[in-house]
């Protein structure tokens, strides 16, 4: 609660800054859109108590599908380019399987099991600015490129299904920069906009933890955690539409 409201107190200290820049048109969005990321971490580690005979990924590899909505202001500014402020929120659910890699004594994968072993949810709040440089100048219809920077957190929970798995929370804190192609559509005769627009991730730098409520193991053993980068990472790619309301 405290991280929401401190995104929101951000996003009202950016938005305040933006209504006062003159000799422009401001407008209140909103968007909706989907984005794929990652599944919670995989994480691989070899069990002596199998004899050295499996290896134990606690989740399988995999992509969610977020639902995003994110509200916030647009300001087109001159020669058609404009500045965006927004906070946004997501969400989304998936199957856990845990996977089991049974192996030779040479190591070499020979047969792979995977059980259900309940639900993944998830969900995100963040921070962006994009800026936008517009490639056609017309009257209502243009296309534009922006340069997004963004900074999110995400969170996941994945409770043990039935004595099946442990309990397990994580959460993740990242800085990613997106290049954005998008349409932007100015209706006639009214303070409407309506934009289509794609996410690219360029770069990500992230920190992230997790803690495996597993009795077996020490608390710190349960606990762990690193830092990721990534590049070009178009797998985690937005699809968002954005409706706009231009203030009088």
């Amino acid at each position: 609660m405290k991280k929401c409201t401190t995104i929101l107190l951000l996003f009202l200290f950016v938005f305040s800054l933006n209504a006062q820049v003159e000799h422009s048109s401001k407008a209140i969005t909103v968007s909706i859109g989907l984005e794929n990321h990652r599944q919670l971490f995989s994480k691989s580690v070899e069990d002596d108590d199998f004899n050295g005979g499996i290896s134990f990924s606690k989740f399988s590899d995999g992509y969610a599908r977020d639902i995003v909505v994110a509200i916030g202001s647009k300001k087109i500014i001159e020669d058609d380019n404009y500045h965006a402020w927004s906070i946004f929120g997501s969400g989304s659910s998936w199957d856990r399987n845990d996977v089991f890699d049974l192996q030779d004594s040479l190591g070499n994968t020979i047969d792979e099991l995977s059980f259900f072993a309940g639900k993944v949810s998830s969900y995100a709040v963040g921070l962006r600015y994009t800026y936008g440089l517009s490639l056609t100048h017309n009257e209502n219809l243009n296309f534009l490129i922006g340069f997004r920077g963004e900074l999110h957190e995400r969170f996941y929970s994945a409770p043990a299904t039935e004595g099946i798995g442990f309990d397990t929370n994580a959460n993740e804190v990242s800085l990613r920069a997106f290049a954005v192609p998008e349409m932007h559509y100015i209706v006639p005769g009214k303070p409407l906009l309506l934009s289509f627009r794609i996410g690219l991730p360029v770069a990500s730098l992230g920190l992230d933890s997790q803690n495996v409520s597993n009795p077996a193991l020490t608390l710190r053993q349960q606990r762990n955690g690193g830092l990721s980068f990534d590049l070009f990472g178009f797998k985690d790619s937005l699809f968002e539409v954005s409706f706009g309301y231009f203030l009088k």
